[in-house]
């Protein structure tokens, strides 16, 4: 069947039917009815009553950059609209719809662009019909981020594969665009960006072209472009602050919630964000002084309080910290921890932590049988996003969403190009050579550059 698609008219009918399931899920659940736009909406909600970018983020209603601003004024012109009711939350929800569907495509035409048809095909239909996917963009109520980060995701790796196959300064510049957007829809998707740009100036080195000599200089436009898009937010940061803060204001808060002696590797004992004077369980491990002076802190002050704390904490417990980071990766792949109120739910949990280790066992035959350029930037897409909540935090299913289309793919790939091998070794000998091309490894040197017209 696959063979016999046709592009464009499937394509289109699947993208369609993919959003039409969406909304009858927003029919059938009406999650606008409870929605729940989380910190993020209530940054907004506090801007458009005249309070400026502020939250109660453990404690009093301050300034804050504690979450990045895309999705939150995303927010602000909705509301500021058509207010809050039950009809501009059902545009809110429509919107995240929309996304994801808008993700799906991305994706595949990004898998289509960097693998062949066949995985691009496989992409958009695990993208536009994955049950999380869909019940994260139109079925709960929390309205947590994975539409957005998705999106962000997408067309970072999207930007990097069109400079990886046609490096031009148009291309250059788009990518930055994509970094500097990602940036403010998801702080964490920087450690992705870095990654990529390695992966681009080992291409452009090992390709030996007429652009190697200026690798350095030719990868900086991204930076640069990236730079400007983020500097206003950055800028704002830092006079509220009256220091530099880049992009977020609470990595440290966040690498004490998961390093510290009252830390599991999860935030089963972290209830919520909102608690004025700063009355959370770990907070009882902290010394004293430093207590009172989290009380008295701004967020940024707070924030390098808890980073001392948690690094003393390292330095002290290597081992903690070890077994710490064990756990984080185990909630991160395998699902939360913390109990569910129902049997339901349990169930849910249960069937999550069986596909999660379905998809692990995917993703390592995938690191060890992707093995050309493509293969290794979806792995340094997976590895990095790991490594980012194996060391801060890590429980909660939706963190995993922004990889999870690449991880299955991954593991899709790795699973074939497995038993195309075994089809090869077991194979007798052919002298026809026509026979034998089907048999024909991918080359893994370096492609000719795709015309855009053909992208």
């Amino acid at each position: 069947m696959l063979r016999r698609w046709s592009t464009a008219h499937t394509t289109t009918t699947l993208l369609a039917l993919a959003f039409v399931v969406r909304l009858g899920c927003i029919t059938w659940f009406e999650p606008h009815r409870q929605a729940d736009e989380i910190e993020t909406g209530q940054i907004a909600r506090h801007i458009l009553e005249g309070n400026g970018y502020s939250l109660e983020y453990f404690g009093p209603l301050r300034p804050t950059a504690a979450f990045p601003p895309f999705e939150t004024f995303i927010y602000v012109a909705i509301h500021g609209l058509l207010g809050y009711s039950e009809s501009s939350f059902w545009v809110v929800v429509v919107l995240r719809s929309l996304l994801s569907v808008l993700t799906a495509w991305i994706v595949f035409r990004t898998i289509r662009l960097a693998f062949d048809p066949v995985l691009a095909r496989i992409a958009l239909v695990i993208t536009a019909f994955h049950p999380a996917f869909i019940f994260y963009s139109a079925v709960t109520p929390m309205l947590t981020r994975p539409p957005y980060s998705m999106l962000a995701i997408a067309v970072l790796l999207n930007r990097i594969v069109h400079v990886a196959q046609k490096p031009t300064w148009r291309n250059a510049v788009l990518l930055g665009v994509a970094v500097g957007i990602g940036a403010l829809v998801q702080p964490r998707s920087l450690v992705f960006t870095a990654a990529g740009l390695v992966w681009l100036a080992v291409l452009r080195i090992r390709a030996r072209d007429r652009l190697a000599p200026r690798t350095l200089t030719w990868l900086a436009t991204p930076l640069a472009v990236a730079f400007v898009i983020v500097s206003p937010w950055t800028i704002r940061n830092s006079l509220v602050f009256d220091e530099l803060v880049l992009l977020r204001s609470d990595f440290g808060t966040l690498f004490w919630f998961g390093n510290n002696p009252a830390a599991r590797g999860d935030f089963s004992n972290i209830p919520g964000p909102v608690w004025p004077d700063f009355e959370i369980p770990p907070a009882a491990t902290l010394p004293s002084d430093v207590r009172a002076a989290i009380r008295q802190a701004d967020e940024v002050q707070r924030d390098h309080l808890l980073m001392s704390e948690a690094m003393r904490f390292v330095r002290e417990h290597p081992g903690r910290f070890a077994s710490l980071t064990v756990a984080r990766l185990g909630f991160f792949w395998l699902g939360p921890s913390r109990p569910r109120d129902s049997d339901l739910r349990r169930f849910l949990d249960r069937v999550f932590s069986l596909y999660s280790i379905v998809l692990i066992g995917g993703v390592l035959i995938g690191l060890a049988f992707v093995r050309d350029r493509y293969g290794r930037l979806l792995a340094l897409l997976v590895l990095s996003y790991t490594l980012v909540h194996a060391i801060a935090h890590a429980g909660m299913h939706y963190y995993r969403m922004s990889i999870e289309p690449y991880a299955l793919l991954l593991g899709v790939e790795g699973v074939r190009r497995l038993w195309i091998g075994r089809r090869r070794a077991s194979k007798p000998e052919v002298e026809d050579e026509d026979a034998a091309v089907e048999w024909e490894e991918v080359d893994d040197t370096w492609s000719e550059p795709v015309p855009d017209e053909a992208i």
